[in-house]
């Protein structure tokens, strides 16, 4: 096949000026003696034999989209005046034997962004197919030239490095190349050393990195009290699970799985660091907010400062009660948010957010690098020298029960929650690469509470990034030091495992602790006889005959401690009237716990709720979702902050959870009659509002305080401030002096709380009580 170019008049003038090939001069941004890019060569030979890429098609369909681009940016550029004679600015031969003549061609030249053109020939009206040798000797004719076309026809505008240039290298070299580089980068992060997970006993886990301390995923409710137990120590850096409760049927359904006030409250009140929650949405993060502004600061309507607000809602009181005496909720919470400094406090002064992001160009250059050469002994003691990241093969599971040579049918019974674990175990296998960490999983990034912005701008301090794999089912965290290396590694499951044997810590003798080593030792129980005599194994206390018989008045004391106690549960009661139960602020796990012991579920009929602290309202929330139906008592207004909260922390509609259950108003000044017994409620002094009550039954009676700040002094100091009235102090300081049969009063840090100190000062006769 002949080519050739047309001859045509003048300009050669204006094309020399342009490419100046002849003086061996390139055009700005245009190399001078590379070879053609193979991209480069691809649009040449494509404008060369037509737009539909006459010839041997593979070189232009090796990357469509980019030959695409690269052709529209050539076609949009303008064309200037036609060169003449078929030679190339000036060079005073034909190019590589192309010769004039062939009726079948037209000229058809070439513009590129950067200020040269070349005058090609396109066949017009032979449709005859081009031979690769005939490809190959076109491609070589513009070899000649010495002209760099770029691969990306915009970056050239760019800058001045010839973009389009290999250094000589081909194909198979550029890949070889590449998969060599992949490989060692996969050998280096294979010997990155592993992170140690600790498994908590109430659920979750946590790591200790260099970059920021402790991590853990998932916040069931007192988990604090595992890492005090455990020696850990409290992280400030909790990764909030996707399911933010439990779901699951069983003893740990309605389990808050995202319990950060207390970790909140630790770790400013007694570590004055502010806890950073790392969450996957921005609908987690308003959710968290809302229930944390419930808690923490208390209902908005007390809060309103643009003259909407409210000191007090008329629906708790009943008319008769005394309009003096009524609490003035702005003036009361305002006082407790103040802070020694004299700043109010703020749901920023305690948690810090940090969102999942998408790994896009600018990020993605940013994040931590597996080390080039790892040295031994770099990682700190927390990190073990295994590598969980090797392929790992499927393992048959074969049933326990059959022999080699017998053949096991399909009537093998199945446990669900093994079957469950076997299946969340399986994927674990599965193994995530350093290159699908990076493309496929959304990153957060958490910098130590000392790095300056400069230092986080320029990622030249510690740090840890966290991936969310697809689904938020899986995670992979990286530890990384100042020079972007990574140092350790982890991997852990989405979700949040609670043992089903959990209970109320300490009751009936029973520790957490002891029971999360129970479960673990049964997990990895292989002694059949062992299993066999396990508790785990025995018939359930609730379907044997109750062995407890419930007085016709009286309280069991589910726990006596407080939120920071690492040695017990949070404080709850139970309640006897008549033979029947009602819970007082239940801890978590209480039905459970009372099931064990041989009480019935239908035995509780109600929950008395003080307030809307996850130290007193875990239990209730868990109460109300499982087992028969009760009947929650507490005030309105309590009663609707209790729904917001964990409608918003379990995403159900607030329709949903009132129809669980049946409320019944406690109305400050107005006897409440149940189950036969006579209650008369008030409200105490804290930092949210905040009930307790006296319960009278055929002459008897108890007082119960609920949390109360009874510090007589500081009551005076605000009666004098007028943040408290002076009926409002006088029923304050009468509410422990009652007479009754038995005060159960609550003891805390101050100054929310009534110190211990305070309680010794009462009078004896009330100390006997």
């Amino acid at each position: 096949m002949k080519f050739g170019f047309k001859k045509t008049q003048g300009n050669e003038k204006h094309l020399n000026s342009k490419t100046n090939i002849s003086t061996g001069n390139a055009p700005p941004g245009i190399a001078k003696d590379n070879p053609l890019s193979k991209m480069g060569r691809k649009n040449i030979v494509k404008k060369l034999f037509g737009k539909k890429g006459k010839g041997d098609r593979s070189l232009e369909n090796e990357r469509p989209h980019q030959t695409r681009a690269h052709s529209a940016d050539l076609s949009d550029a303008a064309k200037p005046p036609k060169p003449s004679v078929g030679r190339v600015a000036g060079a005073g031969a034909p190019i590589n034997g192309i010769q004039n003549g062939s009726r079948n061609s037209v000229e058809a030249p070439i513009q590129v962004k950067g200020g040269f053109e070349i005058p090609v020939s396109r066949e017009k009206k032979v449709k005859k197919e081009t031979t690769k040798d005939e490809l190959r000797s076109s491609t070589n004719m513009l070899h000649t030239a010495n002209v760099t076309v770029p691969s990306s026809p915009v970056s050239i505008l760019k800058s001045n490095k010839p973009i389009g240039t290999n250094n000589g290298q081909s194909s198979a070299t550029r890949k070889t190349m590449r998969r060599e580089t992949s490989d060692k980068q996969a050998k280096s992060y294979a010997a990155v050393p592993v992170i140690e997970v600790t498994t908590l006993p109430r659920g979750g886990i946590s790591m200790d990195t260099q970059g920021v301390g402790r991590i853990q995923f998932g916040i069931p409710p007192e988990t604090i009290k595992d890492s005090m137990s455990m020696g850990l120590g409290v992280p400030s850096v909790y990764v909030v699970p996707v399911e933010r409760f439990c779901r699951e049927m069983g003893p740990a359904l309605g389990v808050n799985l995202a319990e950060f006030e207390f970790p909140a409250y630790f770790n400013f009140f007694v570590q004055r660091k502010r806890c950073t929650l790392i969450v996957d949405s921005d609908d987690a993060e308003r959710n968290i907010r809302r229930v944390f502004s419930e808690t923490l600061l208390g209902p908005a309507a007390f809060r309103r400062t643009d003259g909407e607000g409210v000191s007090y809602m008329e629906e708790d009181f009943d008319p008769d009660f005394p309009r003096e005496a009524i609490p003035d909720f702005q003036k009361e919470l305002k006082h407790f948010r103040i802070m020694p400094n004299g700043e109010e406090l703020v749901l920023e002064t305690l948690l810090k957010f940090c969102h999942f992001e998408v790994p896009g160009d600018g990020l993605e250059r940013n994040l931590g690098v597996p080390p080039t050469k790892f040295v031994k002994g770099s990682s700190s003691n927390s990190v073990k020298s295994q590598d969980d990241y090797e392929e790992c093969k499927p393992v048959k599971q074969e049933n326990a029960n059959c022999d080699e040579d017998e053949e096991c049918g399909e009537t093998a019974s199945v446990n669900v929650e093994d079957a469950m674990q076997d299946l969340e175990n399986d994927v674990m296998k599965k193994t995530w690469t350093f290159a699908q960490a990076k493309s496929m999983g959304d990153v957060a990034t958490v910098f130590p509470t000392d790095a300056t912005p400069e230092q986080i701008a320029a990622r030249t301090t510690k740090r840890v990034e966290i991936f969310k794999m697809p689904g938020g089912t899986e995670y992979i965290l990286h530890d990384i030091d100042e020079n972007n290396t990574i140092v350790g590694k982890a991997r852990f499951s989405g979700h949040v495992r609670v043992s089903e044997s959990l209970c109320i810590d300490g009751f009936g003798g029973q520790s957490v602790i002891d029971v999360a080593k129970d479960d673990e030792e049964w997990d990895n129980s292989e002694d059949e006889e062992e299993m066999i005599s396990s508790p785990k194994t025995a018939i359930p206390r609730s379907v044997l005959p109750p062995t407890f018989h419930p007085p016709s008045f009286g309280v069991t004391v589910l726990g006596n401690s407080h939120g920071f106690d690492k040695s017990g549960s949070v404080s709850g009661y139970v309640l006897w009237i008549n033979g029947r139960g009602v819970m007082i602020d239940p801890p978590p796990y209480s039905s459970a716990t009372l099931e064990r012991e041989g009480i019935r579920p239908r035995t509780i009929v109600g929950i008395i709720l003080t307030h809307c602290h996850a130290d007193h309202d875990a239990g209730a929330f868990q109460k109300v979702l499982t087992g028969s139906p009760v009947v929650v008592i507490t005030t309105p207004t309590i009663y609707n902050s209790f729904i917001r909260k964990y409608a918003a922390l379990s995403a159900l509609s607030p329709a949903l959870l009132r129809h669980s259950h049946r409320h019944k108003p406690a109305i400050i000044g107005a006897p409440l009659r149940f189950q036969g017994a006579t209650f008369h409620f008030t409200y105490t002094l804290h930092t949210i509002p905040c009930v307790g009550f006296r319960v009278d039954w055929r002459g008897r009676s108890m007082v119960f305080t609920g949390d109360h700040m009874n510090i007589p002094s500081e009551i005076d100091k605000l009666q004098g401030k007028g943040v408290l009235s002076k009926a409002r102090a006088d029923d304050l300081r009468n509410l422990p002096l009652q007479e009754t049969d038995l005060l159960l009063h609550e003891a805390g840090a101050p100054p929310i709380h009534t110190p211990l100190t305070e309680l010794l000062k009462l009078p004896q006769r009330v100390k006997d009580r």
